[in-house]
């Protein structure tokens, strides 16, 4: 059912940042975040009847940076970082649609402007 796919979607999504944002409100839950966004993600990889591609493309965003956060939370700083990367070309992609310019732009340049990110997300490591 495509009506239920998006809803599911949207709702995965949701869960997944009310259980591992980092630096927010939070259950603090990081691996059920992280599987919550993964299942968004399996869900949002292919186009959805009843989903716009620019609202569809937001949301796979959304849900490849919590995936990222949540990885952060539970240490796993490369894969988080991985995670990150792929974002790029989606938000390439997100730019084009006028309705979503606006959001997706300033995550873009954000990226962008910090090369160093994999080594400020490195430096929460603990030192062993």
């Amino acid at each position: 059912n495509p009506e239920l796919r998006v809803v599911l979607a949207r709702v995965l999504v949701y869960l997944s940042e009310a259980q591992g944002a980092i630096g927010g409100a939070n259950t603090g839950n990081y691996k059920a975040g992280l599987q919550r966004a993964e299942q968004a993600i399996d869900l949002l990889s292919i186009a959805t009847p009843g989903l716009g591609e620019g609202e569809r493309l937001q949301l796979l965003i959304r849900a490849h940076y919590m995936g990222a956060n949540c990885l952060r939370g539970m240490g796993r700083f490369e894969e988080g970082v991985a995670r990150l990367e792929k974002l790029d070309p989606l938000l390439g992609q997100l730019e084009r649609f006028p309705d979503f310019e606006k959001w997706a732009r300033p995550r873009d340049r954000m990226l962008r402007e910090m090369p160093d990110m994999p080594r400020h997300w490195r430096a929460g490591v603990p030192k062993s």
